[in-house]
């Protein structure tokens, strides 16, 4: 699974992966000159392999897409239609409820 950090780590060394697959299961595949890692069948971060250990390997692409991420979740723009208000009596209709065959005055409920 990704984490949060978005790396994932191959044979001691941490690969970046797109942001959007964090918390997501992924597909690593290792070779002699490549890491790939794949979310469903989507490549999401392809990298040239490092043999030496302890390093971070890093996509420019993928600090820029958790930027974007990081922006859109600290400032979530406000839905469209947030001043709308949908009359009551709507759902009375789509629930079937008639307070005429009921006999029951709709200002009392």
């Amino acid at each position: 699974m990704a984490p949060r950090d978005y790396y994932v780590r191959v044979a001691s060394n941490d690969y970046s992966v797109d942001p959007t697959a964090i918390g997501r299961l992924v597909d690593v595949s290792a070779d002699l000159a490549q890491v790939t890692l794949r979310l469903e069948e989507r490549v999401v971060a392809c990298h040239e392999r490092v043999w030496s250990t302890a390093q971070t390997i890093t996509d420019p692409a993928h600090v820029v897409q958790a930027g974007r991420l990081r922006r859109a979740f600290q400032h979530p723009a406000a839905p469209a239609d947030a001043d709308l208000l949908r009359d009551l009596a709507d759902y009375d209709t789509a629930f079937g409820v008639d307070f005429d065959a009921l006999g029951v005055d709709e200002e009392a409920v």
